[in-house]
C-alpha cells in the first residue's frame, strides 16, 4: 500500500502549449491546504509510505507503481475515485472507488463504455475535461467522443480518415482543432515511466504507532476515530531515599 500526495502541476510540456487556451487551476483552498500537514502526519502514524517526486503528479507516481508492480506479477488496486485512472486499468490493474464502493475493471470499462481502458485517452483527448480545463475539441461531448473512437479505434485512426465524417460543422472542428485533441490528449495523459526506485519492499506496512495516533485524533477531536488507539502510557518514577520538602516563606 502507498499514499501519493498531489505536487504542483508541472506535468509535461503540453501545459505550456495549452497556456493560452487553458484557464489556469485555481489554487488549493486554503480551508484544505491547512489539513495537508495532519493528513501526512496519520498517513504516516499509520506506517503507510508516503510517495512525492518534484515535478511529478501523484497520477504519474501511482501509475508507475502500478506499472511496476504488474511486471513484479502483483495484483493492483487503485484507491481513487479519479475518473482518469480508467486508462491504467488492465488484467492485473484496477479501481476501487471509496465514495461509491465500487470496482472499476476491464470487463466494467468495455461494457459500460464500448472501448477499451487504455482508448480512454482518446476520447479525452477528443472531448476534454473541464474538471481540468483541458478543452479537447470544441462541439465533441463524451458521447460523441465515445463513438468516434468506437467506430474509428483511436485518435490517429480517426484523423486518417477525417474526410470521411459525414457532420460538416464536426469534421472542421476537428480538422481545425487537431494540434489541440492530441494536445489535450498528452495532457490528460498519465505518465507510468517516473524515474523511481523499482524496490517495492518500500511499501512494506509495519504496525501503526497507537500513540501518535491518539495524540493526533485528540488534537483534531476525532473522537470515535481515537478509540481504537490507547493513549500514550504515563511513565512514573518511584523516588527513594531523602528528599527535601519546600516551603514558600512569606516574609
Amino acid at each position: 500500500m502507498q499514499a501519493c500526495f498531489l505536487m504542483p502541476k508541472v506535468r509535461r510540456s503540453a501545459t505550456k502549449c495549452l497556456q493560452n487556451t487553458r484557464p489556469t487551476v485555481p489554487p488549493m483552498p486554503d480551508d484544505m491546504a491547512v489539513q495537508i500537514p495532519y493528513i501526512k502526519e496519520i498517513t504516516a502514524a499509520f506506517q503507510f509510505p508516503i510517495i512525492e517526486m518534484e515535478g511529478f503528479e501523484a497520477d504519474d507516481l501511482i501509475g508507475t507503481y502500478a506499472r511496476i508492480a504488474e511486471e513484479n506479477g502483483y495484483s493492483v488496486i487503485m484507491v481513487t475515485g479519479d475518473k482518469d485512472f480508467i486508462q491504467l486499468v488492465t488484467d492485473q490493474a484496477s479501481i476501487w472507488d471509496p465514495m461509491k464502493d465500487a470496482t472499476i475493471d476491464a470487463g466494467f470499462v468495455k461494457k459500460s463504455y464500448g472501448v477499451g481502458p487504455q482508448q480512454m485517452v482518446d476520447v479525452m483527448g477528443l472531448s476534454g475535461d473541464t474538471a481540468d480545463n483541458v478543452p479537447g475539441v470544441p462541439g465533441i461531448g463524451r458521447k460523441t467522443a465515445l463513438t468516434l473512437i468506437q467506430d474509428y479505434q483511436s485518435m490517429a485512426k480517426l484523423y486518417e480518415a477525417v474526410d470521411s465524417i459525414t457532420r460538416k460543422k464536426q469534421r472542421e472542428n476537428l480538422v481545425n482543432y487537431r494540434d489541440q485533441a492530441f494536445l489535450s490528449r498528452d495532457l490528460v495523459t498519465i505518465d507510468t515511466q517516473v524515474p523511481v526506485s523499482g524496490d517495492l519492499a518500500i511499501f512494506k506496512i509495519g504496525p501503526p504507532d497507537s500513540g501518535v495516533l491518539s495524540e493526533l485524533f485528540k488534537t483534531l477531536e476525532f473522537r470515535d476515530c481515537s478509540k481504537p488507539f490507547p493513549e500514550r502510557p504515563i511513565s512514573v518514577t518511584k523516588i527513594t531515599g531523602p528528599y527535601c520538602k519546600w516551603t514558600n516563606l512569606q516574609s
